[in-house]
C-alpha cells in the first residue's frame, strides 16, 4: 500500500473472479484487431480499442451507474410505471380484477401432490407405493399444508400469484429457527423489494446482500439469496425487474378505466330525462314550475297513485328520448385484449359465440395459459422443496390433463386403457387409488379380452386334447390356429397406432367441417316457426343443403388412412399366406393384394375412387363416411324441425352430435382397421392355395340379433364367395368383433 493511502477490501466478486482464473480468460480471449483488415479501399477498419481495463468480463446489461444506491423500487429511469401505480390499476378496474381472480382460481383448482423422484424404468404403481411409504414425501406434504404456518396452500398460492400477475415480483421469505431449519415460507410484498446487482449485473451470491426491503422510503433490511426467493416470471435481459401482464396492458387498462367512469357519469351526472312533455304556449315559467312540483310530489315513489287514471291539462307533445347505449364494441375489444394478456377466454364479456368456438377458445386458454403458468410454478415449488427444504429426492406433481367433468374423465380413462395408451394402475394413481396386481401392463381390449401390447392376441378356445403332446407340437398347433383365424384384433401390436392415426385424421376433418355446416343449417332454420307450411319449406331447404354438401375437401384423408390400412393389411396378408403347404410366392402376391385393398378402400371411405391416379367422386362407394354423415344430419334436422328448434339450438346440436364427433371418428377407425386386417388375411388365404372355405364366428358375448347371426348360420362359405350379409369377410357392421376361420382343403 503506498504511504499515506487507505485500506479498502477487494470486492468479493472480483476476488472470486480472479481466483477462478476468469480474468485471465477474458484478457486472453480476444485481440483488439481483426486479421486481414487494413486501410485498403472501403475497408471496415479495425474496431475501436475498448476503454474497460484488461480482463473486464462482459456485463449482463447496461445498468445505471450507482444503481445499488437507489432505494426506491423501480426507481430507475428505465421503468415506466411504479409498483404503487400497478397495484392501483389492478384494484381500480373491476374487469381486470375479475380476470386476475379467475386466473388464481384456475391455478388453485389443479391438485398438487408430492412424490418421490421416479427411477429409470420404474412402473407407476411402484412409484406410487414408494411415495406413499417415503418419510421425506410425508414431511414435504405436511409442510406445504400450511407453508407460512398461517394460511393453507391455496391461500398462500393466491398471495404469491397476486404479486406475479400485478407486479411480476413474487417474493418468498425463508424463515429459519435457531438450528437453521426452515420453519416457514412467507409471501411478502414484492413492491417493497429492491434487487441489487454485482459488477457484471448478476444477483450477488451469499453472504453478499442481494435485496433490500424498503419501508416508508427507507432501506430497512438487507437480505441474501438464501433468505429471499425472488422469482419474476417474465425476465428480460435489459431490465432488472419483471414485466407482468398488468404492465403490458397498462394503456388498455387506462382506457377501460376512463370508459367505466364515463359510463358511471352517464347514470349519475346525465342531463337527459326519461321523458319530455311540451306544455301549452300560454303557460308561464312559474306555472310550469308549480305543475312540475305538484306532479313530482303526487306521483314520485307513490305506486298506488301512478296505477290510477290520471287527468292532466292538454299537452302539445310527449317525447321519450332514446338514450345512447353506454356499452359498445370497443368495450368488448378492451375485454378481449385484457383476457388475451392473461390467456383466458373472453366469453363472459362478449357477445355469445357458438359452442364449438367457445370450446376451442377454452381449450386454447388451457394450453397457452394454465399449463404455461405451471411451467413456472412447478420449478419454483421444486426449488423450495429440493434446495430450500433440502428434500432432494422429492418433487412436485400437479395433476394436469384431467377433466373437471367426472363422466367425461371416466370415458377418457376407459378409452386410454382399452386402446393401450395407459396402464390401469396409471389411471388409479391419477385418481389416488391403490394399485392392483398386474395393473402395470399396457394392452388393448379385444373381442377375446385384454391383450398386452407386444403379445399375440389370445385365440378363441377350441376343443383340443393335446395335453400330452410335446411343447414343440403344441406351439406348432397354436401357430397354425393363428394363421387360420381372421378377426379385427389380429394385428401384431400395430393396431392401436393405426386406429389412433385414422381417428385423429377423421376427427380433424369433422372438426373443420362441423362449425361451417352447423352455422349454415342454423341460418337456414333461423327462428323456429310455428306454421306447418313454413316448417315444411325450411325442412326442404335444410335437406337440399345436406344433399348438396361437398365433402371433396375430405380427400386429404385418403393418404393417412391408406398408410394405416396398408400396415394392418400387409401384416395380416403375410400371416394368412404362411400356412403349411402354401404356394411359392404366396406371401408377396398376398401383400400386393393387400396394398391394392388399402389403396382403393382409403378412397372409397371418403366417397371417392382413383382414376388415372386422381381422386374423383364415386357414387357407388360402399361404407362411405360421407353418405353416413349426410344420413345422420338428415335425421337430426328432421327432428329439429318437428320439435320446433331454433337455429341456435340446431347449430349447437350439430356441433355436439355423434355424426361429427370424436366417438364416431374412433368407431370409423376401429372398423376400418378390422376390415383391413380381415381383407389382408383373406388375400393370404386365397394366394396360399390351401384354403377352400371360411366360417363366420360370432364374437364372445354376441347377443344382439343382426346380420352376423345369418353369416354364422351359413356355415362354410367357399373362398371368394359372399356371406348372406353381402360381405366377403368380417366386419359386417361398425364395431363388429366377430372372427373368421379358414377351412383347409385337406379338412374337407
Amino acid at each position: 500500500m503506498p504511504e499515506g493511502g487507505t485500506k479498502k477490501p477487494f470486492d468479493p466478486g472480483t476476488v472470486a473472479l480472479v481466483a477462478s482464473g476468469q480474468a485471465a480468460v477474458w484478457r486472453n480471449a480476444a485481440r483488439n484487431f481483426i486479421s486481414g483488415v487494413d486501410g485498403s479501399w472501403f475497408s471496415p477498419l479495425e474496431p475501436l480499442k475498448p476503454t474497460a481495463p484488461d480482463g473486464t468480463p462482459p456485463r449482463l446489461l447496461d445498468y445505471e451507474i450507482g444503481y445499488n444506491l437507489l432505494i426506491q423500487p423501480r426507481g430507475t429511469g428505465q421503468e415506466g410505471i411504479s409498483f404503487r401505480d400497478l397495484r392501483a390499476l389492478a384494484d381500480s378496474f373491476g374487469l381486470l380484477r375479475m380476470i386476475i381472480e379467475t386466473r388464481k382460481d384456475q391455478l388453485c383448482r389443479i391438485p398438487l401432490d408430492f412424490r418421490a423422484k421416479a427411477k429409470p424404468g420404474e412402473a407407476p404403481s411402484a412409484l406410487q407405493r414408494r411415495s406413499a411409504d417415503d418419510p421425506a414425501v410425508a414431511r414435504v406434504r405436511n409442510f406445504f399444508e400450511f407453508p407460512d404456518r398461517e394460511h393453507d396452500f391455496d391461500t398462500w398460492l393466491r398471495e404469491l400469484l397476486e404479486d406475479l400477475f400485478v407486479l411480476d415480483a413474487p417474493s418468498i421469505l425463508v424463515n429459519r429457527d435457531r438450528a437453521g431449519r426452515v420453519c416457514s415460507l412467507e409471501v411478502i410484498d414484492g413492491a417493497t423489494i429492491v434487487p441489487k446487482i454485482d459488477a457484471q449485473g448478476r444477483r450477488p451470491r451469499p453472504p453478499d446482500v442481494a435485496f433490500q426491503q424498503v419501508i416508508k422510503g427507507i432501506p430497512s433490511v438487507d437480505l441474501t439469496r438464501d433468505q429471499l426467493i425472488y422469482r419474476p416470471r417474465n425476465v428480460r435481459s435489459h431490465r432488472i425487474y419483471g414485466y407482468g401482464p398488468v404492465e403490458q396492458a397498462v394503456m388498455m387498462i387506462n382506457i377501460g378505466l376512463r370508459r367505466e367512469l364515463g359510463q358511471l357519469d352517464f347514470f349519475t351526472e346525465g342531463t337527459i330525462p326519461l321523458g319530455l312533455a311540451q306544455v301549452p304556449d300560454t303557460w308561464t315559467a312559474d306555472q310550469i314550475k308549480q305543475f312540475q312540483t305538484y306532479f313530482d310530489a303526487r306521483y314520485s315513489g307513490n305506486q298506488p297513485q301512478r296505477s290510477k287514471l290520471i287527468f292532466t291539462p292538454k299537452l302539445e307533445k310527449l317525447d321519450f328520448p332514446k338514450l345512447a347505449a353506454p356499452k359498445d364494441e370497443f368495450d368488448e375489444w378492451v375485454a378481449r385484449i385484457l383476457c388475451f394478456c392473461f390467456s383466458i377466454p373472453p366469453l363472459p364479456f362478449i357477445r355469445q359465440m357458438n359452442r364449438a368456438t367457445a370450446k376451442t377458445s377454452q381449450e386454447t386458454s388451457q394450453d397457452e395459459g394454465t399449463l404455461a403458468l405451471l411451467r413456472w410454478l412447478r420449478p419454483l415449488i421444486n426449488f423450495l422443496v429440493q434446495v430450500v427444504l433440502g428434500e432432494t429426492e422429492v418433487e412436485a406433481a400437479f395433476q394436469t390433463g384431467r377433466s373437471s367433468d367426472p363422466l367425461k374423465q371416466a370415458q377418457i380413462d376407459a378409452s386410454d386403457v382399452a386402446n393401450g395408451i395407459m396402464a390401469p394402475n396409471e389411471v388409479r394413481a391419477a385418481r389416488g387409488l391403490d394399485p392392483v396386481q398386474h395393473g402395470d401392463q399396457v394392452g388393448i381390449k379385444t373381442a377375446t379380452g385384454f391383450v398386452p401390447i407386444g403379445a399375440a392376441p389370445a385365440q378363441p378356445p377350441a376343443p383340443d386334447h393335446d395335453g400330452d403332446r410335446p411343447a414343440a407340437e403344441k406351439a406348432a398347433a397354436l401357430a397354425k390356429k393363428k394363421a387360420l383365424t381372421a378377426r379385427p384384433d389380429l394385428a401384431a401390436g400395430s393396431a392401436p397406432d393405426s386406429i389412433e392415426r385414422i381417428a385423429r385424421a377423421v376427427h380433424r376433418a369433422f372438426g373443420n367441417s362441423a362449425p361451417v355446416i352447423a352455422g349454415d343449417l342454423g341460418r337456414i332454420l333461423g327462428t323456429a316457426a310455428k306454421a306447418d307450411d313454413d316448417r315444411d319449406r325450411r325442412l326442404a331447404d335444410l335437406l337440399a343443403y345436406i344433399a348438396g354438401l361437398d365433402f371433396s375437401d375430405w380427400q386429404y384423408l385418403a393418404q393417412p388412412v391408406e398408410d394405416a390400412l396398408l400396415a394392418e393389411a400387409d401384416t395380416a396378408a403375410r400371416a394368412g399366406a404362411g400356412l403349411a403347404g402354401a404356394q411359392e410366392g404366396a406371401a408377396e402376391a398376398a401383400r400386393q393384394d393387400a396394398g391394392d385393398y388399402a389403396h382403393d378402400r382409403a378412397a372409397a371411405m371418403v366417397g371417392m375412387k382413383f382414376v388415372d391416379g386422381a381422386l374423383v367422386q364415386n357414387p357407388d362407394a360402399r361404407w362411405a363416411i360421407t353418405d353416413a354423415t349426410r344420413a345422420g344430419l338428415r335425421s337430426l334436422v328432421e327432428e329439429a324441425v318437428a320439435e320446433g328448434w331454433s337455429g341456435q339450438q340446431v347449430q349447437e346440436a350439430i356441433e355436439e352430435s355423434y355424426w361429427l364427433g370424436p366417438d364416431r371418428a374412433m368407431t370409423i377407425a376401429r372398423t376400418e382397421v378390422a376390415a383391413a386386417q380381415s381383407a389382408g388375411t383373406l388375400a393370404g388365404w386365397r394366394r396360399s392355395g390351401v384354403v377352400a372355405a371360411t366360417r363366420w364366428l360370432l364374437a364372445p358375448g354376441h347377443g344382439r340379433l343382426d346380420e352376423c347371426d345369418g353369416n354364422a348360420a351359413a356355415g362354410a362359405v367357399p373362398l371368394g364367395k359372399k356371406f348372406p350379409s353381402g360381405d366377403y369377410h368380417v366386419p359386417a357392421h361398425p364395431n363388429c368383433e366377430c372372427a373368421q376361420v379358414a377351412v383347409l382343403k385337406e379338412a374337407q
